[in-house]
């Protein structure tokens, strides 16, 4: 009776040793799922910021090419004063020759 007893005392502890492995296996298991669900945050999170780099060097490109554009037209409509201002000149050289040689015949 004895040695049955002392068999049933070591069975109970087995099984408690196995009960408390398997809590920590549990334990274990819950930390590696939070551990998985906070990697996976952060690479949506890493993502999220790639796309938002992404989408602010393509507005960077834009304004850059709206700025260009911009130029360009000031630099057009320069170049058409400067012949306009070419062409006045050219008008009031050819109106004082007029005046010049009308005041010679008089």
């Amino acid at each position: 009776a004895t040695t049955k007893a002392g068999e049933a005392t070591e069975q109970a502890s087995a099984a408690a040793r196995s009960a408390s492995a398997a809590k920590t296996s549990e334990t274990n298991a819950k930390a590696s799922e939070t551990s998985a669900e906070s990697s996976k945050t952060a690479a949506a999170s890493s993502a999220s910021s790639a796309s938002s780099s992404a989408s602010s060097a393509s507005a960077s490109k834009d304004e850059a090419t709206r700025q260009a554009s911009a130029a360009k037209g000031s630099a057009t409509t320069a170049s058409t004063k400067a012949t306009e201002a070419a062409g006045s000149a050219t008008a009031a050289a050819q109106s004082k020759s007029t005046a010049e040689s009308a005041a010679t015949r008089a």
